[in-house]
């Protein structure tokens, strides 16, 4: 088991738990969820079996995070803007 950290998709777990990016699909079935799905923080989720454990190495200590979020950046202009010509 393994915990979902901010920013991560099911396919960022599959890659730093087993070090294959189609271990998605089979961590979907087995967690039965969508490979799609946004996953909450601290999700705790089933791994399969390593593939390629160079990468899982590599992914012990750099955490893949890309999951997209619905909105990264908000701005704001003040109600009423000076504007001199």
């Amino acid at each position: 088991m393994s915990s979902v950290l901010r920013g991560q998709s099911l396919i960022d777990k599959a890659v730093e738990l087993t070090g294959d990016a189609e271990s998605a699909i089979l961590m979907s079935f087995l967690n039965q969820i969508s490979v799609t799905d946004s996953l909450s923080i601290g999700t705790q989720l089933k791994k399969t079996e390593i593939k390629d454990y160079d990468v899982v190495d590599f992914f012990s200590i750099v955490k893949p995070a890309t999951a997209l979020s619905p909105k990264l950046y908000e701005y704001e202009l003040p109600g009423e803007f000076p504007f001199s010509f």
